[in-house]
C-alpha cells in the first residue's frame, strides 16, 4: 500500500530533520566564526594598506592584500567545516578547483600571460610614467601600466596599447632613464673643401649652441665618402631633464646650414659628368703638380698619423656611475672582459 511504500522515505526525512535541529547550534557556530574571520581578513587589508610596504608597487601591493584576504578567509572556512565535521568537503573541493583551473589557465593562456608579465614588469621597472620608450617599433611616452597592456602616447598625440607579455619579451628602449643623450647632424661638403676647416667651423657651432653640453664636448667624424660630396657628422650631448632634444637638433642643423653658407663653406647636390669625348689616355701631370699633390698627401697622412682615436669612455663611465648607484647583482662573468691596454685609457683611470 501507498503508506507501506511511503513510510521509509518519511522516517530517512524524519532523520534528517532531527539530525539538522541537532547541529543548529553548531551551525550557528560555523557561522559567527565565519563572520568574525571575514572581519579578520578585513582589518588585516586595512592595516596592510596603511604599512609601508611595497608602498610604491600599486599592483603587486593589491595581489598581496588580496592573497591574505583569502588566505585568512580559507583559514575560517577549514575551522567552520571542521565544527561541522564536513572536512571531507574540503578535499573534494580542491580536487574539483584544481581540474577547474587547469581547464581555465587553458582557455585563458594569454589573460593570465599578461597579468603575470604585469607583475613582473611592476618589480623591475623598466619606465616610469610619462618616459619616452620605444617597445617594438612603437615609440611614445609612457601613460600607464595595467594589469593586461602598457598605454603609450605617440607624438602625435595617438594611444598605443601593447600587451604586457609583448613588452615583457620584447624589446624596450627607455630614452629618459639617462638624463644626458646624444644626437648626431649629418652634412655633406664638397670634395674640394677643407675638411679640417668644416670640422671646427661645425664644432665650434655646436659649442656655441645654447644647450648643449661642455662635458662631454661636441665631436665629429668623417661618416662616408660619396660620389661628390663628404659626409661629416656631428654629435653633440644634452640635458634632456632641462632642454628638449628634438628642438636642440633642429637648431643645430639650422645653425651649421647657416654657417656653413656664410664661411663659403660648399654643400654641394649630387652631380654627374657626362664625357662626350673619345676615351684617350690621360696626359701625365706636370712635374710641379706632382711635387705638391704628392707633398699634400704626405701631410694629410701624418695628420690621420697623429689624430686622437682612442676609445671614448663616456658611456662607459655612465655604466659605472648606475651600476654603483643602482648596486644590483650583475650575472656578467667580468673576467671575460677584454682589458684594454693602459695606454688607451685617460690618465685618471691609468691611475
Amino acid at each position: 500500500e501507498l503508506s507501506e511504500r511511503l513510510s521509509p522515505s518519511v522516517s530517512r526525512l524524519n532523520a534528517i530533520v532531527e539530525k539538522v535541529r541537532m547541529m543548529l547550534p553548531l551551525l550557528g557556530i560555523a557561522l559567527v566564526l565565519m563572520v568574525l574571520f571575514a572581519f579578520l581578513a578585513r582589518a588585516l587589508g586595512w592595516l596592510y594598506r596603511k604599512s609601508p610596504l611595497l608602498k610604491g608597487n600599486r599592483l603587486l601591493r593589491g595581489i598581496v592584500e588580496n592573497v591574505l584576504k583569502l588566505v585568512v578567509l580559507g583559514a575560517g572556512l577549514y575551522l567552520a567545516l571542521e565544527i561541522l565535521g564536513a572536512t571531507a568537503i574540503v578535499g573534494a573541493v580542491l580536487g574539483a578547483a584544481g581540474v577547474a583551473g587547469l581547464a581555465i589557465s587553458f582557455a585563458f593562456r594569454d589573460i593570465i600571460e599578461n597579468f603575470l608579465a604585469s607583475v613582473l614588469l611592476s618589480l623591475r621597472q623598466p619606465f616610469r610614467i610619462k618616459d619616452t620608450v620605444e617597445v617594438n617599433g612603437s615609440l611614445g611616452k609612457v601613460v600607464r601600466l595595467t594589469s593586461s597592456e602598457t598605454v603609450l602616447m605617440t607624438p602625435d598625440g595617438n594611444h598605443v596599447r601593447i600587451p604586457n607579455a609583448d613588452v615583457f619579451k620584447g624589446k624596450v628602449v627607455n630614452y629618459t632613464r639617462n638624463p644626458e643623450r646624444r644626437f648626431d647632424v649629418e652634412v655633406g661638403v664638397g670634395m674640394e673643401e677643407d675638411l679640417l676647416l668644416a670640422e671646427e667651423v661645425g664644432l665650434r657651432t655646436l659649442r656655441e649652441l645654447p644647450g648643449v653640453l661642455e662635458d662631454p664636448s661636441p665631436t665629429c667624424l668623417v661618416a662616408a665618402l660619396g660620389d661628390s660630396s663628404v659626409s661629416l657628422r656631428f654629435y653633440g650631448w644634452i640635458d634632456q631633464s632641462v632642454t628638449d632634444f628634438g628642438k636642440v637638433r633642429s637648431q643645430a642643423i639650422r645653425l651649421i646650414k647657416v654657417v656653413f653658407d656664410s664661411e663659403d663653406i660648399e654643400m654641394p647636390n649630387p652631380t654627374f659628368e657626362v664625357n662626350m669625348r673619345e676615351v684617350k689616355e690621360k696626359a701625365a701631370y706636370s712635374r710641379v703638380v706632382e711635387d705638391h699633390e704628392r707633398q699634400r698627401a704626405h701631410e694629410l697622412i701624418e695628420e690621420v698619423r697623429h689624430a686622437d682615436i682612442s676609445p671614448d669612455t663616456h658611456i662607459d663611465e655612465q655604466i659605472d656611475d648606475e651600476k654603483e648607484s643602482e648596486g644590483d647583482e650583475d650575472l656578467l662573468d667580468e673576467e671575460s672582459v677584454v682589458v684594454k691596454s693602459a695606454e688607451s685609457l685617460p690618465k685618471e683611470k691609468r691611475d
